[in-house]
């Protein structure tokens, strides 16, 4: 139950995953959209000039990562700073495409944040204001821009670093434009997935069987998210890597070591629609649902006392049925003989 528990949240997370990038393939194709980004370049490109640097100025045509330029650089500095109201923010929060992303977000019914920059970093359009300006600087920029070639970028579960309190998940793709051979990016569109839904297939499961699931990533054999802090969580999460390559496990093994676990790994490669042959930066989780063993065995131990305790009465039952028998049909007679 356990197995199939995680299998289940494992397809489930990958499938909401597989969802929330198809729409932004979709976003990033829309013959507008194309159009809006590319007069935001255009627009950089004529106020930028000749005077900036050529890391800033050709980066939408050569493999660089584009150098902020020096009204990049001051907007940047006084960016949390301004209102909304300010013309610079509500010249990206209101705009044909921040209204599209808005859209996005009202027909999914999940809320989210949804922003797009042109191919030198630089924010053109936001559903809400953003925590700076300048975004090329940002990681999951960087991994999304790829050198110039664009990749779709998935993050692993992180603190929000808008809000302290509240994980998300960052989605992150290129924007091509389409008009030529050569497949050169234009933009970038970030998505910003908070797990309190997205990672709602685990907490379900979990409830199912009165369990905890946690996502531990493959490759730090880390817990990047639990539903909750159970003391099994740190020997469940040591017990998969340790038995990740044994296949069955045996259930003396479960028992010894005081704990009932499942597992699945995330099938993100498999599940997300992305062109045959693009490039893509993963993470690689698996979903591990777990509970103490005397917990999980507690309802077979109370059946075997259940049963245990029917089998003393009915041989005590029989017993006494027996002395009683043997005494009328055996003892009694001989007596009477005598």
């Amino acid at each position: 139950a356990h197995a199939d528990a995680a299998s289940d949240a494992s397809d489930r997370l990958s499938g909401i995953l597989r969802d929330e990038v198809e729409k932004l393939t979709l976003l990033s194709r829309f013959p507008r959209v194309i159009a809006y980004v590319d007069q935001a370049n255009k627009a950089h490109l004529a106020e930028v000039g000749a005077g900036e640097s050529a890391a800033a100025t050709q980066a939408a045509t050569q493999p660089v990562l584009p150098s902020p330029t020096a009204a990049d650089l001051k907007l940047d500095q006084v960016w949390p700073s301004l209102p909304e109201s300010d013309p610079r923010v509500a010249g990206i929060l209101k705009n044909e495409l921040a209204d599209r992303l808005r859209l996005l977000s009202s027909i999914s019914g999940n809320p989210r944040q949804i922003m797009v920059t042109n191919a030198y970093g630089e924010l053109i359009a936001a559903d809400v204001k953003t925590a700076d300006y300048f975004q090329a600087d940002e990681d999951w920029w960087i991994q999304a821009y790829d050198g110039g070639k664009g990749q779709l970028y998935v993050g692993t579960v992180e603190t929000n670093p808008a809000s302290a309190a509240q994980q998300i998940v960052t989605v992150a793709i290129p924007m091509y434009d389409r008009a030529g051979d050569a497949r050169q990016v234009i933009g970038i569109i970030k998505e910003k997935l908070p797990v309190s839904w997205l990672l709602k297939p685990l907490h379900d499961r979990a409830a199912d069987l009165r369990a905890a699931a946690q996502l531990v990533d493959l490759d730090t054999q880390r817990t990047v998210y639990q539903t909750e802090a159970a003391p099994t969580n740190d020997r469940a999460r040591e017990f998969f890597f340790t038995h990740r390559r044994d296949g069955a496990v045996p259930i003396t093994t479960l028992l010894f070591n005081n704990i009932i676990i499942g597992s699945a790994e995330v099938p993100l490669a498999q599940r997300l629609q992305w062109p045959t042959g693009a490039r893509a930066s993963l993470p690689k989780w698996a979903v591990v649902v777990s509970k103490p063993s005397e917990e999980a065995m507690a309802p077979v131990y109370h059946t075997a006392i259940t049963v245990a305790g029917v089998g003393i009465a009915l041989v005590l039952v029989l017993f006494i049925l027996g002395v009683a028998i043997s005494n009328r049909e055996v003892i009694m007679p001989i007596l009477r003989l005598r």
